[in-house]
């Protein structure tokens, strides 16, 4: 609860910022935050299961955040690294539906993503609090 979490750019960012503050802050953004956590986020899509006209039917997404902790009152990192999900989805002759299926995998990774931040985040911070006693 003592996480500020900065905005992340693009969809994607957004939904693996909204799952973060789930986790990390499920109160509500801190009124004085101890920490700041910065992710820059990338996602890269390669189409796999080509057909004989050169038509992909499947795609393999990957969703990859590299993040920081900072302390506020020192601004120096405490930890740092990155996390990555990835999934994949069929391709097919709907637009919408290939579209829809793409959405979703994205929000998978999210979700994925998000889990493994917070749970780095706690083994560090668990971790921090014992050195600081």
């Amino acid at each position: 609860g003592d996480i500020q979490i900065t905005l992340i750019k693009d969809r994607a960012g957004q939904q693996l910022h909204n799952y973060l503050l789930d986790r990390l802050n499920p109160r509500g953004a801190p009124a004085r935050p101890r920490f700041v956590l910065s992710i820059v986020s990338t996602i890269s899509k390669t189409e796999l299961g080509i057909e004989r006209d050169e038509t992909a039917t499947r795609a393999k997404l990957s969703l990859t955040a590299k993040f920081e902790l900072k302390d506020i009152a020192s601004q120096r990192i405490l930890t740092f690294g990155t996390a990555r999900s990835t999934n994949s989805f069929n391709i097919v002759d709907s637009d919408f539906a290939t579209l829809s299926a793409e959405k979703d995998a994205i929000d998978r990774a999210a979700r994925v993503v998000s889990e493994e931040i917070k749970t780095r985040l706690s083994l560090y911070l668990n971790r921090f609090k014992d050195q600081t006693r």
